[in-house]
């Protein structure tokens, strides 16, 4: 799968959802204390109390229907207040999360 290929469809979020879609990634983008290159994407640590686990699965959940391409995965550490999320994928795709969630 090439970059050119690869577009996030707002539009299959409900229109309803979007705006809380968007407060999500704000969020997400808000809390983040750490963002990790990988090969494929990335790897962000977030301030588990900035933002809490069941908006990351209704962030993940939105997310999975406008970028279906990506892989999403959240890690929990019982040693940990903080949340690792990955987002990685194919060719093109760490491109796109990069502009998505930018470093600060």
């Amino acid at each position: 799968m090439s970059c050119a290929n690869l577009a996030c469809n707002i539009h299959a979020i409900p229109e309803a959802g979007r705006a809380r879609y968007r407060a999500l990634v704000e969020a997400i983008q808000l809390f983040t204390m750490r963002r990790d290159e990988m090969d494929n994407g990335y790897r962000f640590e977030l301030d588990g109390a900035g933002i809490s686990l069941n908006d990351l699965a209704e962030w993940m959940s939105w997310e999975r229907h406008c970028c279906p391409f990506l892989q999403i995965e959240l890690a929990i550490s019982g040693e940990s207040p903080n949340w690792a999320l990955t987002l990685t994928g194919g060719d093109g795709v760490k491109e796109i999360v990069a502009s998505a969630f930018p470093a600060r």
